[in-house]
Formats: structure tokens, sequence, C-alpha cells
């Protein structure tokens, strides 16, 4: 089940792109975001007990092709690929144990996005994250995840337009394996950079 909802998102990601200013403008609109923080949050939910080790987020980057689909004058349906790479330190209660545990997570987001001006827009959603790390003391975070973000974005002449976008992504808040409470998180907060192109 999992395996084809995960491919029809995908095909879904493929198709669908773009987004349009609000104008007359048609067309739609494919993306590259990135990010990057030397710090990353981390939340320890599983167990509850003081004999688990901490936890502390060190860093994360991702990256994300976007597409965009106008729904309405000020509507636009958000999806794509993305990946993200974080990096946590556990710390198992001894001296100078301290090791790190990475934490590679593609995934498909599906938002809607509201542009409340020509240069300026919110967006909310969800999106399906795979877990592809080793098992370690941080749970796996494959499952749904919840994301919010807002920012600008400037289309120029040359169909090519740029975005700043500060996000934050709460990864497996429904997670597969251990429901909506029991499982540890990661959490982003960051800025994305964004380049686009209308089609």
């Amino acid at each position: 089940m999992k395996t084809l909802l995960a491919f029809c998102m995908i095909i879904q990601a493929l198709y669908v792109s773009g987004q349009e200013e609000i104008s007359s403008k048609k067309g739609c609109k494919i993306g590259l975001k990135v990010s990057y923080y030397p710090t990353a949050g981390s939340r320890r939910f599983l167990r509850g007990s003081e004999d688990v080790p901490m936890i502390n987020g060190k860093e994360f980057y991702s990256a994300e092709i976007v597409c965009l689909n106008r729904v309405s004058k000020k509507l636009d349906l958000e999806s794509g690929l993305g990946y993200a790479n974080h990096s946590v330190e556990v710390d198992p209660w001894g001296i100078n144990n301290e090791y790190k545990e990475v934490l590679p997570v593609l995934y498909i987001p599906v938002a809607l996005r509201y542009n409340f001006h020509k240069y300026a827009f919110v967006s909310s959603g969800i999106f399906f994250g795979f877990d592809f790390s080793e098992p370690g003391e941080f749970s796996n975070q494959t499952g749904i995840g919840l994301s919010l973000s807002g920012g600008f974005n400037y289309e120029f002449r040359n169909k090519t337009g740029v975005s700043v976008s500060p996000y934050i992504n709460l990864h497996s808040w429904l997670c597969y394996d251990y429901g909506p409470f029991n499982n540890d998180k990661l959490v982003e907060i960051s800025i994305k950079l964004g380049l686009y192109y209308r089609l």
C-alpha cells in the first residue's frame, strides 16, 4: 500500500507544475528549493524514561524539486519531491561517549499555497516521509509530517523567478510504526531559497 501511494504521489508530482502569479498569466512553474542550518531540532517522545539517552540535533540540509499548479485566483497546489539529511548527537549518559547518527529522509510534500499579495504567500500542508537510515537510537522517521511556510517571490521578465521562504517542517507527526505520539520527531526550522521557471 505504501509503495503504491508513493508511486502515485511521485507521478502526480512530476505532472503537476508551476506557480502562476496573481494575474492573468497562464503557464506553470517548476523550481528548486534548498536550505541548510547548522543546528537541527529533535524531540524525544519515545518511552519517556530517564534511562533513555539524550539526543540533540546538530545540523541538516534539504533540497526540493517543487511544482505548483493554479487552483483558483489566489490558491495554488504545491507538490514535488524533497530530500533532507539530518545529523543528531546521541548522549548515552556516559563520559565522552557521544556519537552521531545520520537520518536521510526522502519526502513528498502536498500543500496549499495562498497568494495574498503579488509577491507574498503562505503555505501549509503535509508530506509523506521515507527514512532510509540504519536502525539506531533515534526512531525511524517514516510517516506523515506537517509543514508551514511563508515568504516572498519575484518573477523576472525572462520567466525565471526567485523566492525566500522561512518554514517549519515536523517530520513523522504520524509515524507508521509508533502512531501519532510515541516516536521521536525531527524538527526543521530554517529558510529555503528557491529558483523557479515558468513553463
